[in-house]
């Protein structure tokens, strides 16, 4: 069952050389339904990357918590990026 969608789109220039961490935190965010906030910070957030080369979210510390108390069992993201716009989808599933 998919608990909650978000998507990020920003312009590359404005954010440098993060942009599609920052994209992939934003969609995150969106997709549990508080923003970055008191309740979920930067920090709370890390992209990382399989072997393979896909990218994954790990959470941690009030993230973590805020994952098992939405009784989510995966959260899935996609990242995509021309040379102006970086874009990012997260679903958290449950």
């Amino acid at each position: 069952m998919i608990l909650g969608t978000g998507i990020d789109l920003v312009e590359v220039d404005r954010i440098a050389s993060s942009f599609a961490r920052f994209a992939a935190k934003e969609a995150v965010s969106k997709a549990f339904g508080t923003g970055i906030g008191t309740g979920l910070g930067w920090h709370d957030i890390e992209v990382v990357r399989k072997p393979s080369g896909e990218p994954c979210i790990l959470m941690h510390g009030p993230g973590e918590r805020l994952l098992v108390e939405r009784g989510a069992t995966r959260l899935h993201l996609s990242l995509t990026h021309t040379a102006a716009h970086a874009a990012a989808v997260a679903i958290l599933e449950g």
